[in-house]
């Protein structure tokens, strides 16, 4: 029995992403404004929710270790339309039904 188990993944994604952060933030100061306190100028030029297409690539590695239990790894990528590059890794445990 092979308690070795090795692949290979590719995913297309659909990623909708929101922001709250802002690009640039300015203080006007009361001899700038002539009002009684410094004032936040918040700018933001990019949209703050946008949609995006891409692809994932993940590969993964499991040995079984008794009784349909595993350990493992797994290392992945994922790219998308605005640019974004994200890398996963993680550790896996779990048991085969």
């Amino acid at each position: 029995m092979n308690r070795h188990k090795l692949g290979a993944t590719i995913l297309s994604v659909f990623r909708y992403q929101a922001t709250s952060l802002s690009d640039f933030y300015i203080t006007l100061y009361p001899a700038a404004t002539n009002l009684p306190i410094p004032v936040r100028d918040i700018t933001r030029l990019e949209p703050g929710r946008t949609f995006a297409f891409g692809g994932s690539l993940r590969l993964h590695y499991s040995y079984e270790i008794a009784n349909s239990y595993f350990l493992g790894i797994v290392a992945a990528t994922q790219t998308d339309t605005n640019g974004d590059t994200i890398p996963h890794y993680s550790l896996k445990i779990g048991k085969n039904f």
